[in-house]
């Protein structure tokens, strides 16, 4: 609806206008869904390319926005990253719909409409995310829609960025925020 978009998929499967390698050593590494993957606007208009060029960082998104991706997902794909050869500068993490449960099995995610459970499940994640994370720079923003109550230790960490930020614009694509919205976020990565 916003005209043509280029996607250029990346050596190793993310949306990226570059190849990754473990060498790189300016990095800053992206976490999250089809938003963070920057779906329906230009990757260079992304929260993650705008706010690694301020940084003097090189942009590495390993946002999944192909499938529904749950924050158990994120987590695992973490834990993937770091322990690899690649030292990223920085982390930012973008937390989606605590209702999400995605099987890496089966590749399905299905809607959980137990709120308690998808809140206690949040909760364990966020858990080990912040013990993974606790000698590392890092931020995060949730993106959940349903609105879980996951607490004020998780929305004013000093880490939150923003929970559940407004969508000030849309991409026209699905529910994605627009350019405006990223640019927003970025400015937040950039001065926390």
């Amino acid at each position: 609806r916003r005209g043509i978009v280029e996607y250029k998929i990346n050596n190793i499967g993310y949306r990226n206008d570059i190849d990754y390698t473990e060498d790189e050593v300016e990095v800053g590494a992206y976490f999250g869904s089809s938003i963070t993957s920057a779906i329906g606007v230009p990757f260079y208009q992304g929260f993650g390319a705008i706010s690694a060029r301020e940084l003097n960082a090189t942009c590495y998104q390993f946002g999944q926005g192909c499938i529904a991706v749950d924050n158990q997902e994120i987590l695992r794909l973490l834990k993937d990253v770091l322990s690899s050869n690649l030292k990223p500068k920085y982390i930012v993490l973008q937390f989606i719909n605590l209702n999400r449960q995605y099987n890496h099995n089966t590749g399905i995610t299905e809607l959980s409409n137990n709120y308690a459970e998808n809140v206690e499940l949040f909760q364990k994640t966020f858990y080990e995310i912040e013990q993974l994370l606790k000698d590392h720079p890092w931020c995060f923003i949730g993106t959940d829609s349903v609105i879980h109550e996951v607490g004020d230790h998780i929305t004013t960490h000093s880490h939150c960025l923003r929970w559940n930020p407004k969508f000030i614009d849309r991409a026209g694509v699905g529910e994605h925020p627009g350019i405006k919205w990223h640019q927003m976020i970025a400015s937040g990565i950039v001065k926390h």
